[in-house]
């Protein structure tokens, strides 16, 4: 069940908010709030959801070992079967294609193309699940006793299919009791309803333009054709993504719970470092933590490229973990490279130019990188870097009349604008005044009629980011 599906919204949603607030706080609430987010993931996933829950009471009861026993080889024991599991379950539905294709076929075993139907949010889960398992190894946090919060932490609906990562220590004391106060629940709407226009608005009409123009030959695509395509892609993956953490963060607010921000206007960075700091928060620090960080500490006697080399690793993990296929792989390495090289002297030089020059190269940068993240064919790599470099033509065979997508510039160009923090802009004290504050509400009913007459007559479009 999608965030933007008619059924979620007018029905699912509604229902189970009657309900949830109309329980008490203690765990009648709880209890609730678990069987409906195993009804969401049930309704999307059915084939799965006895793995995700299996997933769950071995985590739960790995982690309680973990916790109880006074003897250090069983908690040790314990904590690295949990690892294992989680890992191979993750690494079974996610890679196993990809390593029998690339291991057996230099062998002469030419195997079809075979792999299992990855489980919604799985990355997700076992993420989450895995920083849990760290953060208490390592007595970052305490044990979850409660089976019901705990499983509760691991299938929150807004935050189950992709994410943003949450750890379990940040919302601990939310899983005991959870007030819902009026402020909250209007905030968090309104959050909410920011984030379905986010989707449906402009991700969606953003990748029709990116699909019409990544369908057609590219060796008769001119550059202009093909920049307007790339960049609404840039656009489409941005505001899909940021719009789901939009919709995630705000229902979590309805339901008393502070989910982390995921996303900070990554497309105003000045380096690929900082794009990293923006795009992906929540990744991106679990990467830093469980990942960088104690390699780091582990190779900290030695000095030769130690950096560069964790960065590559971490970000080669980063592809694996978007998708076990060459493109995606290679994508995390290209960014990998990139920080690795501003981690060297060139990181220095590039905070000597003009803040809009480094603007520009970040921007260039991530662009040219979403061309590996968007074809799996790395056939079509060349062809389309080439339409871009204008060996084409500015307008080629193709333009923006026969593919039918000029009428979608108004959007490409507010997209653009709203990639940047516009709303800082307005004086605090504006957007503290009531008058405001009536202005938002108005605005946020507005965005909903208009997302929900779209999706009535167009219906509603996967996010991207549920495939990982």
């Amino acid at each position: 069940m999608a965030f933007t599906n008619l059924t979620f919204i007018f029905l699912f949603l509604p229902v189970f908010f009657l309900v949830y607030v109309l329980l008490p706080k203690s765990w009648p609430r709880s209890g609730f709030l678990l069987l409906a987010s195993i009804f969401f993931y049930f309704w999307a996933e059915p084939r799965h959801i006895r793995l995700i829950l299996l997933l769950i009471l071995l985590n739960y009861l790995l982690a309680r070992i973990i916790s109880s026993t006074k003897k250090e080889w069983l908690s040790r024991t314990a904590y690295i079967l949990a690892i294992l599991v989680n890992l191979a379950i993750l690494i079974f539905y996610k890679s196993s294609a990809f390593f029998i294709q690339n291991l057996l076929r230099p062998l002469g075993f030419d195997l079809p193309k075979a792999g299992f139907a990855l489980p919604l949010g799985l990355s997700f889960i076992t993420f989450s699940a895995l920083s849990y398992l760290f953060d208490l190894y390592h007595d970052h946090t305490l044990i979850e006793k409660n089976l019901i919060r705990f499983a509760s932490f691991v299938m929150l609906f807004p935050k189950l299919t992709q994410g943003p990562i949450t750890r379990y220590q940040a919302i601990r004391e939310q899983l005991k009791l959870r007030s819902v106060p009026l402020a909250d629940i209007s905030a968090g709407i309104q959050r909410a309803l920011l984030g379905l226009a986010k989707k449906v608005l402009i991700a969606d009409n953003m990748g029709v333009v990116a699909e019409r123009v990544f369908q057609v030959d590219l060796a008769t695509l001119g550059a202009g054709t093909a920049w307007y395509g790339l960049l609404a892609f840039n656009l489409q993956i941005y505001f899909d993504f940021s719009g789901y953490t939009d919709i995630a963060i705000g229902l979590g607010r309805i339901l008393g719970f502070d989910l982390p921000e995921n996303f900070n206007f990554p497309y105003i960075a000045h380096s690929m470092a900082d794009f990293w700091r923006r795009w992906h928060m929540t990744l991106t620090e679990w990467f830093r933590r469980y990942v960088f960080t104690p390699l780091e500490f582990k190779r900290r006697r030695e000095k030769f490229l130690r950096l560069q080399t964790d960065i590559l690793i971490v970000f080669l993990l980063t592809g694996f973990w978007h998708g076990s296929t060459w493109n995606y792989i290679l994508w995390g390495l290209y960014h990998g490279l990139f920080l690795a090289v501003e981690a060297s002297s060139w990181g220095e030089q590039l905070k000597k130019l003009p803040r809009v020059l480094q603007h520009f190269y970040t921007l260039l940068a991530v662009a040219l990188g979403w061309v590996l993240f968007r074809f799996r064919d790395p056939a079509n790599w060349l062809p389309f870097l080439k339409a871009l470099a204008g060996f084409n033509g500015w307008s080629g065979f193709s333009t923006l009349r026969t593919l039918n997508i000029l009428s979608y510039m108004p959007l490409f160009i507010l997209g653009w604008a709203l990639s940047a923090p516009l709303g800082q802009l307005v004086p605090e004290k504006v957007r503290s005044s009531s008058l405001f504050k009536a202005f938002s509400s108005a605005a946020s009913l507005g965005l909903f009629l208009m997302s929900v007459a779209y999706l009535v007559s167009r219906g509603y479009q996967a996010f991207l980011y549920r495939q990982f």
